[in-house]
Protein backbone atom coordinates (compact mmCIF):
# COMPACT_ATOMS: atom_id res chain seq x y z
CA UNK A 1 0.00 0.00 0.00
CA UNK A 2 1.09 3.61 -1.29
CA UNK A 3 1.04 6.20 1.82
CA UNK A 4 2.17 9.61 1.72
CA UNK A 5 5.11 11.15 3.02
CA UNK A 6 4.72 14.93 4.14
CA UNK A 7 6.73 16.08 0.97
CA UNK A 8 4.54 14.74 -1.29
CA UNK A 9 1.45 16.05 -2.89
CA UNK A 10 -1.46 14.23 -3.38
CA UNK A 11 -4.32 15.42 -6.30
CA UNK A 12 -7.47 13.64 -7.57
CA UNK A 13 -8.06 14.36 -11.10
CA UNK A 14 -12.13 13.78 -11.65
CA UNK A 15 -14.11 13.86 -14.90
CA UNK A 16 -17.71 13.02 -14.95
CA UNK A 17 -16.64 9.20 -15.24
CA UNK A 18 -13.44 8.49 -13.74
CA UNK A 19 -10.99 9.98 -11.25
CA UNK A 20 -7.42 9.38 -10.73
CA UNK A 21 -5.23 9.68 -7.08
CA UNK A 22 -1.65 10.92 -8.10
CA UNK A 23 1.33 11.62 -5.99
CA UNK A 24 4.00 14.14 -7.04
CA UNK A 25 6.85 13.87 -5.44
CA UNK A 26 10.23 16.54 -5.87
CA UNK A 27 12.98 14.70 -7.65
CA UNK A 28 16.45 15.55 -5.94
CA UNK A 29 17.12 17.60 -8.83
CA UNK A 30 14.21 19.63 -7.96
CA UNK A 31 11.93 18.07 -10.71
CA UNK A 32 8.29 17.26 -10.68
CA UNK A 33 7.73 13.33 -10.58
CA UNK A 34 4.11 12.30 -10.81
CA UNK A 35 3.32 8.86 -10.07
CA UNK A 36 -0.90 7.19 -10.10
CA UNK A 37 -2.19 5.66 -7.01
CA UNK A 38 -5.55 4.13 -7.64
CA UNK A 39 -8.06 5.00 -9.80
CA UNK A 40 -12.12 5.41 -9.80
CA UNK A 41 -14.44 4.80 -12.70
CA UNK A 42 -18.11 5.02 -13.10
CA UNK A 43 -19.83 2.08 -12.53
CA UNK A 44 -22.86 4.19 -14.29
CA UNK A 45 -23.34 3.14 -18.27
CA UNK A 46 -23.57 5.91 -21.00
CA UNK A 47 -26.39 6.51 -22.18
CA UNK A 48 -26.90 4.63 -25.51
CA UNK A 49 -28.90 7.32 -28.17
CA UNK A 50 -31.70 6.17 -30.07
CA UNK A 51 -32.23 3.19 -26.98
CA UNK A 52 -35.84 3.38 -24.71
CA UNK A 53 -35.84 6.05 -21.70
CA UNK A 54 -36.19 4.45 -18.68
CA UNK A 55 -37.89 7.97 -18.20
CA UNK A 56 -40.77 7.18 -20.91
CA UNK A 57 -44.22 6.43 -19.72
CA UNK A 58 -46.51 3.36 -21.56
CA UNK A 59 -47.56 6.22 -23.95
CA UNK A 60 -43.74 6.67 -25.30
CA UNK A 61 -43.60 10.05 -23.94
CA UNK A 62 -40.57 11.14 -21.55
CA UNK A 63 -41.92 13.17 -18.87
CA UNK A 64 -38.29 14.08 -18.40
CA UNK A 65 -36.07 15.29 -21.13
CA UNK A 66 -32.82 12.29 -21.97
CA UNK A 67 -30.05 15.05 -20.70
CA UNK A 68 -31.40 14.52 -17.20
CA UNK A 69 -30.68 11.22 -16.45
CA UNK A 70 -27.08 12.13 -17.70
CA UNK A 71 -27.30 14.75 -15.06
CA UNK A 72 -28.43 12.55 -12.47
CA UNK A 73 -25.54 10.05 -13.43
CA UNK A 74 -22.96 12.64 -12.64
CA UNK A 75 -24.25 13.40 -9.67
CA UNK A 76 -24.33 9.76 -8.65
CA UNK A 77 -20.52 9.74 -9.53
CA UNK A 78 -19.77 12.60 -7.55
CA UNK A 79 -21.38 11.28 -4.75
CA UNK A 80 -18.87 8.14 -5.46
CA UNK A 81 -16.05 9.68 -5.85
CA UNK A 82 -16.72 11.86 -2.64
CA UNK A 83 -17.15 8.73 -0.93
CA UNK A 84 -13.70 7.24 -2.39
CA UNK A 85 -11.73 10.03 -1.40
CA UNK A 86 -12.93 9.59 2.08
CA UNK A 87 -11.58 5.60 1.53
CA UNK A 88 -8.31 7.20 0.14
CA UNK A 89 -7.72 9.59 2.94
CA UNK A 90 -8.20 6.83 5.39
CA UNK A 91 -6.25 4.34 3.87
CA UNK A 92 -3.57 5.90 2.80
CA UNK A 93 -2.87 8.34 5.62
CA UNK A 94 -3.09 11.37 3.37
CA UNK A 95 -2.81 14.76 5.47
CA UNK A 96 -3.41 16.89 2.30
CA UNK A 97 -5.80 16.46 -0.98
CA UNK A 98 -6.21 18.71 -3.78
CA UNK A 99 -9.28 17.84 -6.20
CA UNK A 100 -9.23 18.74 -9.52
CA UNK A 101 -12.33 18.86 -11.16
CA UNK A 102 -16.24 20.45 -13.06
CA UNK A 103 -17.28 23.78 -11.34
CA UNK A 104 -20.37 21.58 -11.69
CA UNK A 105 -18.73 19.15 -9.14
CA UNK A 106 -17.95 20.92 -6.25
CA UNK A 107 -20.97 21.33 -4.59
CA UNK A 108 -22.23 17.87 -4.83
CA UNK A 109 -18.54 16.35 -3.86
CA UNK A 110 -17.98 19.11 -0.52
CA UNK A 111 -21.38 17.57 0.76
CA UNK A 112 -20.97 14.04 0.59
CA UNK A 113 -17.27 14.09 2.36
CA UNK A 114 -16.97 12.92 5.75
CA UNK A 115 -17.06 15.76 8.40
CA UNK A 116 -13.28 14.53 9.45
CA UNK A 117 -11.93 14.96 5.71
CA UNK A 118 -13.83 18.39 5.01
CA UNK A 119 -10.85 20.14 6.29
CA UNK A 120 -7.97 17.95 4.50
CA UNK A 121 -9.65 18.40 0.97
CA UNK A 122 -9.26 21.11 -1.23
CA UNK A 123 -11.72 21.50 -3.90
CA UNK A 124 -10.29 23.55 -6.88
CA UNK A 125 -12.51 23.61 -9.80
CA UNK A 126 -10.04 22.98 -12.68
CA UNK A 127 -10.54 20.42 -15.30
CA UNK A 128 -7.00 18.45 -15.71
CA UNK A 129 -8.36 14.81 -16.03
CA UNK A 130 -7.76 14.95 -19.85
CA UNK A 131 -3.80 15.52 -19.63
CA UNK A 132 -1.56 13.13 -19.62
CA UNK A 133 1.29 12.51 -16.38
CA UNK A 134 4.02 14.24 -18.61
CA UNK A 135 1.45 17.29 -18.96
CA UNK A 136 0.71 17.87 -15.61
CA UNK A 137 4.58 18.06 -14.61
CA UNK A 138 5.14 20.78 -16.15
CA UNK A 139 1.16 22.40 -15.08
CA UNK A 140 1.28 25.53 -12.77
CA UNK A 141 -1.99 24.38 -10.49
CA UNK A 142 0.51 20.71 -10.05
CA UNK A 143 4.11 22.89 -9.28
CA UNK A 144 2.21 25.33 -7.01
CA UNK A 145 1.14 22.15 -4.75
CA UNK A 146 4.53 20.79 -4.82
CA UNK A 147 5.83 24.34 -3.52
CA UNK A 148 3.25 24.36 -0.45
CA UNK A 149 5.25 21.50 0.76
CA UNK A 150 8.22 21.21 2.49
CA UNK A 151 11.19 19.92 1.42
CA UNK A 152 12.63 16.38 1.80
CA UNK A 153 15.80 16.94 4.34
CA UNK A 154 18.84 16.07 3.46
CA UNK A 155 21.40 13.93 5.22
CA UNK A 156 24.92 15.11 4.97
CA UNK A 157 27.73 12.46 4.43
CA UNK A 158 29.63 12.16 7.18
CA UNK A 159 33.44 13.49 7.01
CA UNK A 160 35.18 11.15 9.13
CA UNK A 161 36.76 14.47 10.92
CA UNK A 162 35.68 15.90 14.18
CA UNK A 163 36.46 18.06 16.93
CA UNK A 164 37.58 16.86 20.35
CA UNK A 165 35.21 17.64 23.14
CA UNK A 166 36.03 19.94 25.46
CA UNK A 167 33.79 19.35 27.74
CA UNK A 168 34.69 16.04 29.16
CA UNK A 169 36.17 15.51 32.58
CA UNK A 170 38.59 12.63 33.75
Amino acid sequence: MLTASPADACFVLASVDQARLLRCTRTPNGRCNISDIDALQSPFPEPERGRPNALKGMTGHSYAAPHHTVEEDHRRFDKLLAQWINEQIDRRDIKRLTVFTAARSIKEISEHLGCAHREQVELVAKNLAGLTNEALQEHEAVLALLARRPEPKTTRAFSGTRKPRTDQTE
